[in-house]
């Protein structure tokens, strides 16, 4: 998962008064401090790393969190399930930490709250059940951690209102700082293998996991050389040039301030032909499902200027797992390892789809190649160390921000669909980003049982939610028409 957050919002241009020494904060294994506390659990204290300092600063002016859905059929009690969020908590350490706000060494401390707050909701016959867990999602997106004192994670049971009725909905909350998109499907695994294996009667035991380091501290060596301090250097002029030549944004329906935005969610899903459609199609043009999904919301995004003739430019942040590149590479573990990156393309209203779509990966890609992610550290640090307040910091980062639209796109999830009794249904996800007001749209997609999940995130009122429904409207007819050319 977004972070929607870093990519733009790591440079601070008044970190680079004067001569380049770049500041090197990383957490080493050194600074990991732990203290026994009881069989197979230790209390915790880390400094955070520097992309987790600038997601916490940031998320001081507007929530950044993220909320992920699963959809279960199946039997258990409340009681069974504070035991499966208490087995989960002890195996994830940062699912039981607070954050000691030390502007210069902020640190991972255990949390002073011992348990994840639960909340249960029971909907009304009334309301419609498909999609009764929006309203909740928007909810927990909205409304902030006590960071100081934490934990940084929550869980909402919702329930049929039929006793009979075997579905539900657990949504559990997580804090950007600790957690990104793969983390949260860990943690929903862990919790419904918990809950499996207690309904069955069965011993409960999950591997306790150690605390590990920062994004930071896990370079790759290949990325610490001479040459990628050049690169560095080569990303800091290209942001220059990106303030004198942003992208189009998506026009606001609403100037407010960053206090008075909510993101909100529409869902929409692609159905399994559509979704084989899709793959074949995207095979044959040489491109991904993710290049679509992004070239569908860039040109959507394009048709709300239709006042501005000629080629404009867009740009699509994508943010990227990074675990597979790190060193040593990661398990199961929960913790901070994404990292978005903007593709730019310059679009007419009949822009050729399948040419930017290819034209996004290919820029991924070789974004991914030089090492670019890495490279973005020292520009974070150097952001950190101007002293900026979190509002100067989002003031900053809205300057010069790259990206028109968001799709964060999760794939197929590395999940089973049955746990003992209970069957997962459907698992998905929302992010907040509300201190980003220049982006306008974004997309968390998820591929679960050959079915895609969409959720649409707007900022409202800064983009009205008729406004948003018609670009929802206009991504998913853009896409069709794609697939219907395709296949006559």
């Amino acid at each position: 998962m977004v972070v929607w957050i870093l990519c733009c919002g790591v440079l601070a241009c008044g970190a680079f008064n004067g001569a380049f020494h770049p500041p090197f904060h990383r957490t080493s294994l050194s600074q990991i401090n732990t203290v026994q506390s009881g069989p197979g659990r230790e209390l915790i204290q880390r400094e955070l790393g520097t992309g987790e300092q600038l997601i916490w600063q940031i998320s001081e002016v507007g929530s950044a969190n993220f909320v992920m859905i699963a959809e279960i059929d199946g039997l258990f009690s409340v009681e069974n399930l504070k035991k499966s969020l208490d087995e989960i908590q002890n195996r994830h350490p940062l699912l039981r930490v607070s954050i000691q706000p030390d502007k210069e060494h902020p640190r991972f401390i255990e949390s002073q709250t011992k348990e994840i707050p639960l909340r249960m909701v029971e909907f009304q016959d009334s309301e419609p059940f498909p999609n009764y867990w929006e309203e909740e999602a928007n909810t927990e997106m909205n409304t902030p951690f006590p960071v100081e004192t934490g934990p940084l994670v929550r869980c909402v049971w919702v329930r049929h209102p039929d006793s009979k009725s075997t579905e539900s909905v657990i949504l559990i909350s997580f804090h950007h700082v600790i957690g990104d998109g793969t983390s949260g499907i860990y943690a929903v695994s862990d919790l419904l293998e918990s809950l499996g294996k207690i309904a069955g009667g069965e011993e409960k035991f999950i591997e306790v996991l150690p605390l590990k380091p920062s994004l930071e501290s896990l370079t790759p060596s290949r990325f610490k050389s001479l040459c990628q301090g050049f690169k560095t250097i080569g990303l800091f002029c290209r942001q220059i040039l990106l303030k004198l030549n942003v992208p189009s944004q998506i026009p606001k329906d609403h100037e407010v301030p960053i206090s008075d935005i909510k993101t909100q969610i529409i869902s929409r899903k692609i159905d399994l032909k559509t979704m084989d459609q899709l793959v074949e199609i995207c095979h044959k043009e040489k491109t991904t499902v993710h290049g679509a999904l992004c070239a569908a919301l860039l040109q959507a995004a394009r048709n709300t200027l239709k006042k501005q003739s000629g080629p404009l430019k867009l740009g699509c942040l994508s943010p990227v797992n990074l675990r597979k590149y790190l060193d040593p590479t990661l398990g199961r573990d929960i913790g901070f390892y994404v990292f978005g990156l903007t593709t730019f393309h310059h679009l007419e209203m009949d822009a050729h789809f399948w040419d930017t779509a290819r034209s996004v990966i290919s820029q991924l890609g070789e974004s991914m190649k030089e090492g670019e992610p890495f490279s973005w550290s020292t520009l974070q640090d150097l952001a950190l160390t101007s002293k900026s307040s979190a509002e100067t910091l989002v003031k900053q980062m809205n300057s010069i921000v790259g990206a028109t639209v968001v799709v964060s796109n999760i794939g197929k999830p590395d999940i089973h669909s049955q746990f003992g009794s209970l069957i997962l249904k459907g698992i998905h996800y929302c992010v907040a980003g509300n201190p980003f007001s220049a982006w306008g749209m974004g997309v968390a997609a998820t591929t679960f049982n050959d079915v895609m999940q969409l959720n649409f995130l707007y900022r409202d009122p800064s983009i009205e939610k008729d406004h948003a429904t018609e670009i929802v409207n206009d991504f998913m007819d853009i896409l069709v028409r794609q697939l219907d050319e395709k296949t006559e």
